[in-house]
C-alpha cells in the first residue's frame, strides 16, 4: 500500500497496538508537509466491531493545538476496504485539508466529520494520555523520514 500513497507524495508510518486479549491493531498514519506544518495526521485502521466479529474500518484526522488534543472522525463502517479504496479515501482527505488555511482547518474537519472530540492535553484519562504520546511519537517519526527523504537517505 505505500506504493499507492508515494504516487501523491504521502508519507505513511505505522504503529502496531498489541493486545492481550484480541489480535494487534495496525494503525496507519498518512502525512504530507503541510499536514505536518498545520500539525495533522490521518489515521486509519481495522479492528474486529465490539460487538461482531464483522471488522470496522476507521479514518480520522488528529490534531495537537497548544492546549487541545482534537479527532475528527471522518469514516467509520463495518467493512474493510480494499487498499485501493483506503488511499482513495486518504488521498481525497489529504487534497480537502492541504486546501484549506491553517487558522480554520480544525473547524473546517468539525464540518465534514461524523464525529468530533477535543479534549485537554493534559488529560489524565489514560486512553488520551496514550494518543497524545502517540502523536508525538508519530510526528517525530515523520519529520524524521522527510528529512531523511531530503538528504538522500
Amino acid at each position: 500500500m505505500e506504493e499507492l500513497f508515494a504516487l501523491k507524495n504521502i508519507g505513511l508510518q505505522k504503529i502496531i497496538y498489541e493486545q492481550e486479549v484480541e489480535d494487534d491493531i495496525e494503525f496507519n498514519y498518512a502525512y504530507t508537509r503541510d499536514l505536518l506544518n498545520k500539525n495533522i495526521l490521518i489515521k486509519f485502521y481495522e479492528e474486529l466491531s465490539d460487538n461482531s466479529d464483522t471488522i470496522q474500518t476507521t479514518i480520522s484526522a488528529i490534531s495537537i493545538t497548544e492546549t487541545t488534543y482534537c479527532i475528527f472522525q471522518l469514516f467509520i463502517d463495518d467493512f474493510m476496504l480494499q487498499p485501493i479504496q483506503a488511499f482513495r479515501m486518504v488521498a481525497d482527505i489529504i487534497e480537502f485539508i492541504e486546501s484549506r488555511g491553517a487558522e480554520t482547518i480544525l473547524s473546517d474537519l468539525e464540518k465534514i466529520s461524523t464525529n468530533a472530540g477535543k479534549f485537554n492535553i493534559n488529560s489524565q484519562v489514560s486512553a488520551i494520555k496514550e494518543d497524545v504520546q502517540t502523536f508525538n511519537r508519530v510526528l517525530e517519526m515523520a519529520n524524521e523520514s522527510l528529512r531523511n527523504k531530503d538528504s538522500g537517505i
